[in-house]
């Protein structure tokens, strides 16, 4: 009788051929054995889903499932609702993970009952072959020392712990369906009301401080690189459905904070990437709109304890300025910023010459030295010191020490 799987893997796929074996392979390395991995094709045009099903031919934890392309967030659900196990994490086909992955987070999450576990990352970049910690995927220096801890625990930081991507997110499977979590079908930012919900309405949350996947960055074909400057706005329909959620579960005035941080930094991070001003300004408007039904002032959104400069300044700029005077300020911010940098390398350049020569002028001194008359009588007289000191140095038991 085939035993039951302990995690439910659920892996969107969609034209990833260059990349997807590296994804199923990492799976099958995985030191837990007894899982399921579920791959949804969404419709992939190249050969994505033949390597896919070879798989799933020679082993038998891998399944399968085929559905017209709908987007990542409609394949993840789907792939949900397939899961058999008590706790599902959501990978993506292009990355690839540490062996250890499910075995570290299924066993700090069973420890104590939890309902997410989180993990870090490195962030892997597919030109150069570098990588390195993935330092937004687990914030340690604003995690509690003390777990597991309930989301109203950390309230005026919960959003801020991780980030919305749900591959460093190992969930228990019964949490997702009693508050009937889903990812939202949109093209850019699926993946936002999903976390904003689910972090929120979490009663215990547990960590693995090391990083276990490998996140694939600069790759060709991206959905997110290719949607990113086209799509920008849908994070904020992402965090309107979530603020609506959150309002309907008497859960928004416990989070309020968190959320009004992480929505600033992330309207901000998308209205750099629009392009077309008409949309420029749509944006500009909208978003306007959503921070308008915050209630706050500028003075009070500074004063939240982790908004930094930048965001702070966005916010004014939304709430106090035309939009005109709002792409002004940001010009002449930026201008200012490079007039900072440019006297930071000149001063930085002044520093290195300045050494330069004075090691020069070290080195004119000491070959001046060593070439003076009283330099060669002093080598004279205390050669037999020194020798006697390199004798000592030789016969002394290093090894005893």
């Amino acid at each position: 009788m085939e035993a039951e799987p302990r995690v439910s893997i659920v892996m969107p796929v969609y034209n990833v051929e260059e990349f997807i074996e590296d994804a199923l392979v990492s799976c099958m390395a995985q030191t837990l054995e007894d899982f399921e991995l579920i791959c949804v094709d969404d419709g992939s045009t190249d050969n994505s889903r033949t390597i896919v099903a070879s798989y799933c031919e020679v082993d038998p934890r891998f399944r399968l499932i085929d559905q017209p392309n709908q987007g990542a967030a409609i394949a993840r659900n789907r792939g949900f609702e397939e899961a058999r196990a008590p706790y599902v994490i959501f990978l993506d086909s292009d990355d690839f993970f540490e062996p250890t992955l499910l075995a570290k987070t299924l066993e700090r999450i069973t420890a104590d009952d939890a309902d997410i576990c989180l993990c870090g990352a490195f962030i892997y970049d597919n030109i150069t072959g570098k990588e390195r910690i993935f330092d937004g995927k687990l914030k340690k220096h604003l995690l509690p020392e003390t777990t597991p801890f309930a989301a109203a625990e950390v309230a005026d930081r919960i959003y801020q712990l991780s980030s919305p991507a749900p591959w460093t997110h190992l969930y228990r499977t019964d949490f997702i369906r009693e508050n009937a979590l889903f990812f939202q079908n949109l093209a850019y930012s699926n993946d936002t009301f999903f976390f904003l919900t689910s972090f929120a309405c979490a009663e215990k949350l547990i960590y693995v401080s090391e990083p276990l996947v490998h996140y694939r960055a600069n790759r060709s074909g991206s959905a997110v690189t290719g949607l990113r400057y086209a799509n920008t706005r849908l994070t904020l329909e992402a965090f309107l459905l979530a603020r609506s959620w959150l309002v309907d579960h008497d859960l928004f005035e416990r989070v309020k904070d968190s959320f009004i941080t992480e929505s600033i930094g992330n309207f901000r991070y998308n209205d750099r990437r629009v392009g077309d001003a008409d949309e420029k300004r749509l944006f500009f408007e909208e978003a306007r709109a959503f921070m308008q039904g915050f209630g706050r002032t500028p003075a009070e959104i500074r004063a939240l304890p982790l908004m930094n400069e930048e965001d702070a300044k966005y916010f004014e700029y939304l709430l106090t300025c035309s939009f005109e005077q709002k792409l002004l300020n940001e010009f002449i911010d930026r201008c200012e910023l490079l007039e900072k940098s440019s006297a930071r390398v000149e001063e930085l350049g002044d520093l290195y010459s300045e050494s330069f020569f004075k090691a020069i002028h070290l080195e004119e001194t000491l070959q001046q030295t060593q070439s003076s008359y009283s330099y060669r009588i002093g080598r004279r007289v205390t050669s037999p010191y020194r020798s006697m000191r390199d004798l000592v140095h030789t016969k002394r038991p290093h090894d005893q020490q």
